[in-house]
């Protein structure tokens, strides 16, 4: 995979647009720092439960930017069953950020999470920032379902990149 490749979203969002395009339920993007190897990963899960993982990251001691790509029709079950969870609730209200700080910048060097998630009743993007995010505040139900579908997917995240550069050794 080029670089220009994997940064061409076109096939996921909509032209002009950041709205997840209909077919996608969930984008995932992930931006750990502070990590051993520096890295950013996106996974793409559409309607059918197949899912599609783009990967930049460096491999040592050679400073090359590297990019590599993945999909696959065996999404974990865990991660349907919070999907279908999610579809059967008729209306889900989340919100842009979950936070009770009250400063106006982050330290630097924090890893962020984002996702966009297209549900029947509405489109949402969501930030979980390890400084912002106060899990405490994730009340409703779907709230709480949302948590816990971040905490499998920030799992499921690292043993998919490890997996993915355990081909390139």
């Amino acid at each position: 995979m080029t670089q220009a490749e994997y940064s061409d979203d076109t096939k996921y969002y909509e032209i002009g647009e950041k709205k997840l395009k209909s077919e996608y339920l969930l984008h995932y993007h992930s931006r750990p720092n502070w990590t051993a190897i520096p890295r950013v990963i996106d996974i793409f899960i559409d309607k059918n439960y197949c899912f599609e993982v783009k990967l930049f990251w460096y491999k040592f001691p050679a400073k090359k930017r590297l990019f590599s790509f993945y999909q696959s029709n065996l999404l974990p079950e865990n991660i349907i069953q919070i999907i279908e969870d999610f579809k059967s609730i008729e209306k889900v209200n989340l919100k842009t950020l979950y936070t009770s700080k009250k400063e106006k910048y982050s330290p630097e060097g924090i890893s962020e999470d984002l996702y966009r998630f297209n549900h029947s009743s509405n489109s949402f993007s969501i930030s979980m920032s390890s400084h912002w995010t106060d899990e405490k505040l994730f009340k409703s139900p779907e709230e709480i379902l949302f948590l816990k579908l971040h905490k499998i997917l920030d799992n499921w995240k690292d043993s998919l990149y490890e997996g993915i550069i355990s081909l390139h050794k």
